[in-house]
């Protein structure tokens, strides 16, 4: 039998090595990736740490860096108003005013939709009209900041400033709930879903 040569056969293992430690990370092909992701935000950002949001979305231009920072606040001003309305209210009372600003709640994130496709998955919410999209980037699952903007019905101008509207009575509401200038849940609710349909009318969904 022919005994390869040394030198050879560690130059072959060495280019294995290589091609193993430069290969491009590959997604799994279930939600359960994509939906990881989602949990781990929704429970690592509290009241107004628009920071650790932030990196969630994926933003590769200027406009999308724009919009994702305005996203990120807001979701810092949701998990706030989230808080005191749990705290004084019960939890599903609080889930229940995120419902009605159209934002997302643990519950919807366990039973989302969520389809994979290679490096991109679209995120079905419960009683939402259109999925959310995802991008694999660097071996992490982020939000696409882009296929929010495509998806736009208004300006990016305009959704950012409607958002910061939210963001803005979201912090209000939550305010009030704490200082008990709100007694009821139907108090804070009608503030909260006033300041939403002014910020989104139904011509801008």
């Amino acid at each position: 039998m022919r005994i390869p040569n040394l030198f050879t056969f560690l130059l072959a293992i060495s280019a294995l090595l290589v091609s193993a430690a430069s290969a491009k990370p590959t997604p799994s092909q279930d939600g359960s990736a994509p939906r990881a992701a989602l949990l781990m935000y929704d429970k690592l950002v509290g009241p107004n740490e628009s920071e650790k949001a932030l990196p969630l979305y994926y933003a590769a231009a200027t406009r999308e860096r724009a919009l994702a920072a305005v996203l990120a606040k807001c979701d810092g001003a949701l998990a706030n108003l989230r808080k005191q309305a749990a705290e004084k209210f019960g939890p599903d009372i609080a889930d229940a005013m995120l419902h009605s600003v159209d934002a997302t709640t643990t519950e919807d994130i366990n039973t989302a939709k969520i389809t994979v496709a290679g490096d991109t998955a679209a995120v079905l919410f419960p009683n939402a009209q259109r999925p959310t999209m995802m991008v694999y980037i660097k071996g992490e699952w982020k939000i696409s900041v882009n296929s929010l903007l495509q998806d736009l019905k208004i300006s990016p101008k305009t959704f950012r400033q409607s958002l910061a509207k939210v963001a803005a009575a979201a912090n209000q509401t939550a305010a009030k709930i704490e200082q008990g200038q709100y007694t009821t849940p139907e108090d804070a609710s009608k503030h909260l879903l006033e300041a939403y349909k002014s910020a989104f009318p139904p011509t801008a969904k």
